[in-house]
């Protein structure tokens, strides 16, 4: 099981690498900075992936490990099951051409990966959905580090997360 605090959303481009988009079977031949590059890699459409995803940084937030189109594989390569979690989703590759302004100007172009669709709707039964009814709060008091909720996924063989725990520290329940 992998615990997941107060993580909700998935916003953030995650860093998928152009090794990993070649795996993943886009077309990366061609040089980004090439005059055509925009017009060729804007064809590609995402494709399916499975995702390793596990809790990095300060504070702990849901990041991209690795990408392959072989969950069996990246689970080898990812075993602890506590650590990491193996998810399907879908990848689009990104062309940055070159910034002609601002702060990135000068920059080269590049392409990269992306995340386009991933799970983030998760069924919550009962008795935890009516914790998250009682809350008082929605969101955390400026400059609390407390959490309002500790929740654990677990993932199954079929890759669908469950909420197999929620945990509600010491909050003000509305009455």
């Amino acid at each position: 099981m992998m615990n997941v605090e107060g993580v909700r959303t998935w916003r953030e481009p995650a860093p998928i690498t152009v090794e990993q988009l070649a795996a993943l079977g886009f077309d990366v031949s061609k040089s980004p900075g090439d005059k055509d590059a925009w017009r060729f890699y804007r064809r590609q459409r995402p494709r399916p992936a499975f995702l390793a995803i596990g809790l990095q940084g300060e504070p702990a937030r849901l990041r991209v490990i690795d990408a392959l189109g072989d969950a069996a594989a990246l689970r080898a390569r990812y075993p602890d099951r506590g650590k990491v979690a193996v998810v399907p989703a879908a990848v689009a590759l990104i062309f940055d051409p070159p910034a002609r302004q601002g702060p990135n100007a000068g920059l080269p172009p590049r392409i990269a990966g992306r995340v386009t669709q991933f799970p983030a709707a998760v069924n919550v039964p009962k008795p935890y959905s009516d914790g998250f009814r009682a809350l008082a709060e929605t969101k955390r008091a400026e400059g609390s580090d407390v959490p309002l909720y500790r929740i654990t996924l677990t993932y199954g063989r079929s890759l669908e997360p469950w909420v197999s725990k929620v945990d509600f520290p010491a909050q003000p329940v509305s009455r």
